[in-house]
């Protein structure tokens, strides 16, 4: 039985049962990975990328890109997955990671964790999928940051023009002001 807008007996808009809509408060401003643009933006860009850390549904951290890490001091240690790929069909690399942090960190970056992150002093590719961090001082919060959405990890041969994440979706269309289309990425961990 179909219901209308009104409520009275009629057609209703035929739904896809492998399709999910989702309204946002709003069109998001923009998707620039490392800038706070509203909770849309927010939503969107939490489905196309991934930092080393995330947050699980307690509220604690939880392994990303990364599912193994240690802290010596204020050195960070982190083992990225065999099985995380960016959308491009690439592997996700400690040059990768390097590469994304040193974005974030830049002189000139409107990162939103710019200030926060400046306390890094050192990233270190020291193989494929393992990557040390250092800090110049003490940061308990420093985890934390990494779990934040605005921390992901890109893809360093895709660049910042079009930049490629490795989240559990990727846009496949975009009406500006009206949609943005995403589809399930095959390849996610």
């Amino acid at each position: 039985l179909g219901v209308s807008a009104l409520g009275a007996p009629g057609s209703a808009n035929a739904q896809d049962t492998d399709t999910l809509r989702f309204g946002l408060s709003a069109y998001p401003p923009g998707l620039n990975p490392f800038r706070h643009e509203g909770a849309a933006g927010h939503n969107v860009k939490l489905q196309i990328f991934r930092g080393l850390l995330g947050l699980d549904e307690n509220g604690d951290i939880a392994g990303e890109l990364s599912d193994q890490w240690e802290q010596d001091g204020n050195e960070y240690t982190f083992h990225l997955r065999e099985n995380a790929v960016f959308q491009n069909g690439e592997p996700v690399t400690a040059e990768d990671v390097k590469w994304s942090l040193e974005q974030i960190t830049a002189d000139g970056s409107t990162a939103y964790f710019l200030n926060d992150l400046s306390v890094i002093s050192g990233i270190e590719a020291v193989e494929d999928k393992t990557v040390k961090i250092g800090l110049s001082e003490p940061t308990p919060a420093f985890e934390k940051l990494l779990a934040t959405p605005y921390v992901p990890i890109l893809s360093k041969s895709a660049g910042m023009e079009n930049p490629v994440g490795a989240g559990p979706y990727v846009i496949t269309g975009m009406e500006d002001g009206v949609e943005i289309d995403l589809e399930a990425f095959e390849d996610y961990y």
